[in-house]
C-alpha cells in the first residue's frame, strides 16, 4: 500500500484541484493566505486520517494533538470533556486496519458531522467549518482512493 508520503501527495493534489475549482467558480475572488493554508492543512491531515488505526504518521499526529487537547481540559478543569476525549482516543486502537476508517460513508459523516456539531456551538463559524470539513474529507477520500487503486493494481498482477 502507499506510504504516508504518497498519501500526503494525494492530499496536496486534491487540495490544488479544489482551490482551482473554487477559484474558477468565483466562490472566492480573493483567497487569503491564511484560509488557503488552513485548507491545505485540512486536506493533508485528511489524507493521513484513514491510517490512524495503525502505527503511522497520522496516528502520531493525532495522539500529539489529543495530548494538547487533554492538557487544555485539565488546565480548564473540564473533567467531562477530558473523559470523553480520552475514550474517543481509544477507538483507533480497538478497530481493525482498513475497517471503519477506510469507509467512504464514515469519513464523510465524521467530517461533516463534526463540522455541523461545532457550527451549532459557534454559528458564526459555520461556513468556515464546512469548507474545512470539505477539504479534510477530500483528503481522506484521496487516501482511500489511492489504497483501493494500489490494491486493484496488485491483484491484477
Amino acid at each position: 500500500m502507499p506510504g504516508y508520503r504518497t498519501h500526503v501527495g494525494g492530499g496536496i493534489v486534491i487540495y490544488c484541484l479544489l482551490v482551482v475549482l473554487l477559484s474558477s467558480r468565483l466562490f472566492f475572488s480573493t483567497l487569503s493566505f491564511l484560509t488557503a493554508f488552513e485548507w491545505f492543512v485540512c486536506a493533508v491531515l485528511g489524507s493521513l486520517f484513514p491510517d490512524i488505526d495503525t502505527k503511522s504518521k497520522g496516528q502520531l499526529l493525532l495522539y500529539r494533538f489529543i495530548a494538547i487537547v487533554l492538557l487544555y481540559f485539565v488546565i480548564q478543569r473540564k473533567l467531562v470533556a477530558f473523559v470523553w476525549v480520552s475514550l474517543l482516543a481509544m477507538v483507533p486502537l480497538l478497530v481493525r486496519h482498513r475497517g471503519i476508517f477506510h469507509s467512504v460513508w464514515f469519513v464523510i459523516t465524521l467530517g461533516f458531522g463534526t463540522a455541523l456539531f461545532v457550527a451549532s456551538l459557534y454559528p458564526k463559524l459555520q461556513q468556515k467549518l464546512l469548507f474545512d470539513a470539505a477539504f479534510f474529507v477530500a483528503g481522506a477520500l484521496s487516501h482511500i482512493f489511492l489504497d483501493r487503486l494500489v490494491s486493484r493494481f496488485k491483484r491484477s498482477w
